[in-house]
Parts: structure tokens; C-alpha cells; sequence
């Protein structure tokens, strides 16, 4: 058994578990750092191996077990983001993926088959740093958290992708049919929110790019949030101030191609 200790926004985590599964933890989360920034306390997370499965103790709810190394650290997976998500206090937290722009943070919100994961990949290819995947967590400031995660594509996605030439960030293949993709860069610290895109991956319908209005958006993004741990009017206050703040945009494609022309077009602008 062996034990690691990885920080994650809110959250400091120990993990004790065979090698074989913090490697494959390790390959989730590339670059979470092994020492403490954020005051927490520590959460511990075990892995046992035995009869050629292993089985994952966690509290409350009996054990879990599962045959392979790979499915046994996603399962850490969603227990790692479960802490963060319960450690985060008053933050509001978004399901998006995020990275840095001119020092600046851009948020890619969207639920699952969105694109957002596919739009947050051609950011990262385009040179952007990675900031955050699937969670987004805004401190008092308005900060986005670094959260750094694997992104997990669709093998078809990225074959589409590599039409405009290989891939700048390692890709290997994942247990779950997926890929699993690190990208050539990574943001480390904290940065300001400057712009929100909401992407659209929408086969039937022509590529475009749109500026929202804050009163359509509010909306939304709410829905993009995790539920509060308290009251939601906090939330409600701060989505309704960061939608007036922050350039807000669609971003509507049917393929890989028209995604990368419509961000490389904002990114050129900026997000106004």
C-alpha cells in the first residue's frame, strides 16, 4: 500500500491505495500538486487489493469493489470531486471547464453532450492553459480555482480534430471507451473570471457565434450550478452580478472544424 496526499481546491485528500491505483489517479488528475494551499482538513480515501479485486471503503455506505485498477481510481474519482464539492463553503461552484486567457479565466458551462469538454480540448490545443474541468469553483474575488483533471473526449471527436494536425497534449486511451487527454499547459493559480461561453454542439445547424444578453443567461448558468450547501439566494446574487459582469457567449457548432474557426475568431477579438 502506498499513501499520497494531493491538494485540491477546498479540499487537502490522502490517498491510500496499491500503486497501480494511484497511478491510474494520477493520470486523472495531472499536476495536482502534493502539498497543501488551501487550509482544509485532511479527508482520507483507501483502496485495499485482494482475491484480484479491489475494494474501495468509504463512509457512509458499505464497500465497494471492482476487478480492475482503472475503475476502481475512477470510483476515487468521484469521491475526490465529491469532497472538493463539500468543502467548497459559500463558493458557488459550476459544472464547466475553464482555461486561462491573457491571465485571465474564460468558463465553458454547459450539461453533458454539450461540448463542453470538446470545446474546452480545442482551447487547450489552441494554446490556452488548462485551468479546470467538469468543476469550477469561484472564490470571494471572483477567482476561478485551479481544478486540474484529465479531459475524457470521444474517440470520434478527436479523430475529427486531428484533421487540422496532431494533438499538442498527450491522448491515451481510457477504461471507458474514452480518451483521456493532458494538456500541454496548465494554469496553477487562481484566476479572474473575464468571459462565460456556453457551447452548443449541434450537427444540424449552421456554426455561429453570439454575444447573450445577461437577462437570458441567468437563467442557465443557475442551472449550470452545483446546489448551493446553504441557502440559495447567495448563489442566485452571485450569478445574477457575475451575468452583468461578464461577457457572455454562445457558441453554436456542428463539427470540429467550425469549432476551432469560431474560438480562434474570439480568442483574436477577445471576449469584448
Amino acid at each position: 500500500m502506498t499513501r499520497a496526499v494531493l491538494s485540491f481546491p477546498t479540499a487537502a485528500i490522502s490517498l491510500v491505495a496499491p500503486p497501480e491505483v494511484l497511478a491510474e489517479v494520477e493520470a486523472l488528475y495531472p499536476g495536482a500538486p502534493t502539498k497543501r494551499r488551501f487550509p482544509a482538513e485532511e479527508s482520507t480515501l483507501s483502496v485495499t487489493a485482494g482475491e484480484g479485486r479491489y475494494r474501495l471503503e468509504t463512509t457512509p455506505g458499505p464497500p465497494r469493489r471492482f476487478r480492475t485498477a482503472a475503475d476502481a481510481a475512477l470510483a476515487l474519482a468521484l469521491e475526490i470531486e465529491r469532497l472538493v464539492l463539500a468543502r467548497r463553503g459559500d463558493r458557488p461552484a459550476l459544472h464547466a471547464g475553464g482555461v486561462e486567457v491573457d491571465g485571465g479565466a474564460w468558463l465553458l458551462a454547459g450539461r453533458a453532450e454539450s461540448g463542453k469538454t470538446s470545446t474546452t480540448f480545442q482551447l487547450a490545443e489552441l494554446g490556452c492553459p488548462l485551468l479546470c474541468e467538469e468543476i469550477a469553483i469561484l472564490d470571494p474575488e471572483n477567482r476561478v480555482l485551479p481544478f486540474p483533471q484529465a479531459l475524457r473526449l470521444e474517440p470520434d471527436f478527436v479523430e475529427e480534430a486531428r484533421r487540422d494536425g496532431p494533438p499538442r497534449g498527450e491522448l491515451t486511451a481510457g477504461p471507458d471507451r474514452l480518451l483521456r487527454y493532458r494538456p500541454p499547459r496548465r494554469a496553477r493559480a487562481p484566476r479572474p473570471l473575464t468571459a462565460l461561453l456556453l457551447p452548443r454542439y449541434r450537427p444540424s445547424e449552421p456554426p455561429r457565434l453570439a454575444r447573450r444578453e445577461p437577462a437570458e443567461s441567468i437563467l442557465e448558468l443557475l442551472g449550470h450550478c452545483f446546489e448551493p450547501l446553504a441557502d440559495e439566494e447567495p448563489l442566485f446574487d452571485r450569478i445574477l452580478t457575475l451575468a452583468h459582469s461578464t461577457p457572455i457567449h454562445e457558441l453554436v457548432y456542428p463539427d470540429a472544424g467550425s469549432a476551432r474557426r469560431l474560438l480562434l475568431e474570439l480568442l483574436d477579438r477577445g471576449p469584448e
